[in-house]
């Protein structure tokens, strides 16, 4: 959700004459210029290694990625990491559901998101029985309970924009995040994670993305409880100079605490664009002013270890991660999928894009490929949406054999498989 305000930006630009005498003075300012961006950019690459160190690695491999109007996240890179980063689904069951909204676990059933991705775009009531979900790791999952915070409304967004989803399980095998418990200064590089469109006119939404951003004072009079950030031109390296856009409403702002943990400070909430390109003003609601009300609220113990017996980001887990774009002259793609003899878990899920009109529709076919540890493996998600999860219990090593198959439309998706140690 954006605001539709007008964002105009001046670029004034002048030409003068300078005297000999201040040529020394502006080479050592240039030298000195470059100096600290050089610093900027280090600690921007020291903090991206911290916060992906606490977390599971990504194993992309390269792929290229369409971009319309304003690159990805807005400006962002794909990811198969960040496990407790999920995407809010809505519509009458899991094989239709379209991309909705962004959260983050925060406990074993406890989900953390914005308080208008619990509302429709009229400001009525969404049923939790019409939002869903979806883990890349872990599958997708029913909303047993919404609770939004009592301050908010749509008249005064973004003030109090911030909301429960209790889910029906526990998201098993996945770590929740803790919540951030200090101030976040301005200046703090952070990293926003979310499955929103690309920007401009893109309607690109359902693909998880993430990218890097860097705290400012709050605009616009906003109200309290808010953190902040400025998308301006020039734009930079997609991934380390990014924005948000509709549907990653919710999604978290992680930092980097002094003792290298990480945390979610922000819930991603507006901005002054609506097309969330350079010259945005963007805001997410603070963590940190909302920490009462979140603990008095949870239903579950908040942060912790990994829910259950088994670990995503363990030792043990092994993670196969690919993307690709599906149209009519590609109409399937396929993957193997190899396991050792001592996984006994292995978890495929595809998301995919789409816009919630039913344009879009990818089915996923899982079968045994190798030896007999996957014998009897088989499994068919083949609803009208682009999000589908199978899961398969193998006996010994093998391999599978994963198709994408388009049904209808044209777009990215991405497919996650995690294997799971005994």
């Amino acid at each position: 959700m954006r605001v539709h305000t007008l964002a105009i930006s001046l670029l004034l630009a002048s030409a003068a004459a300078v005297a000999e005498p201040m040529a020394s003075l502006e080479e050592s300012e240039h030298m000195a210029n470059l100096k600290e961006l050089e610093r900027l950019k280090g600690e921007l690459q020291a903090t991206i290694a911290a916060i992906e160190r606490q977390l599971p690695t990504e194993p992309e491999r390269g792929k290229s990625v369409r971009s319309t109007g304003g690159g990805k996240i807005v400006n962002g890179v794909l990811t198969s990491a960040f496990p407790a980063a999920g995407a809010v689904l809505r519509g009458a069951d899991p094989d239709s559901a379209s991309p909705w909204c962004t959260g983050t676990l925060i406990g074993c059933r406890t989900f953390l998101t914005a308080a208008h991705c619990t509302q429709d775009h009229f400001g009525a009531d969404v049923p939790k029985e019409e939002m869903f979900v979806f883990f890349q790791h872990a599958g997708i999952y029913e909303v047993e309970k919404i609770t939004r915070h009592s301050g908010y409304t749509k008249a005064g967004f973004p003030d109090k924009d911030i909301a429960l989803l209790q889910l029906a399980r526990d998201v098993d095998g996945v770590q929740p995040v803790t919540l951030n418990p200090a101030t976040v200064p301005g200046g703090t590089p952070g990293l926003i994670v979310g499955f929103g469109r690309t920007g401009g006119f893109a309607e690109d939404y359902g693909i998880k993305r993430r990218g890097i951003v860097r705290s400012a004072a709050c605009q616009n009079d906003l109200p309290g409880g808010m953190l902040c950030w400025d998308f301006n031109a020039p734009v930079g390296r997609p991934g380390e100079d990014s924005n948000t856009c509709n549907a990653d409403s919710g999604g978290p702002l992680f930092v980097q605490a002094l003792d290298a943990s990480i945390h979610v400070a922000g819930v991603t909430s507006g901005g002054s664009q609506s097309a969330c390109l350079a010259g945005d003003h963007s805001y997410d609601t603070d963590v940190f002013s909302y920490l009462s009300w979140i603990r008095e609220n949870a239903e579950s113990e908040l942060g912790g270890g990994a829910c259950g017996s088994i670990a995503v980001d363990g030792d043990d887990a092994q993670i196969f991660a690919e993307s690709g774009e599906l149209d009519p002259g590609r109409t399937s793609q396929e993957f193997q999928v190899p396991f050792s003899e001592s996984v006994k878990q292995v978890r495929v899920a595809l998301n995919g894009e789409g816009r919630g009109d039913g344009a879009i529709d990818f089915d996923l076919v899982v079968r045994n490929a190798g030896p007999a540890g996957a014998a009897g493996a088989e499994c068919s998600r083949t609803g009208p949406g682009q999000f589908a999860y199978c899961e398969i219990e193998p006996e010994g090593a093998g391999l599978l054999s994963v198709d994408v198959v388009r049904k209808r439309g044209s777009g990215l998706f991405q497919l996650t498989a995690t294997a799971l140690g005994r």
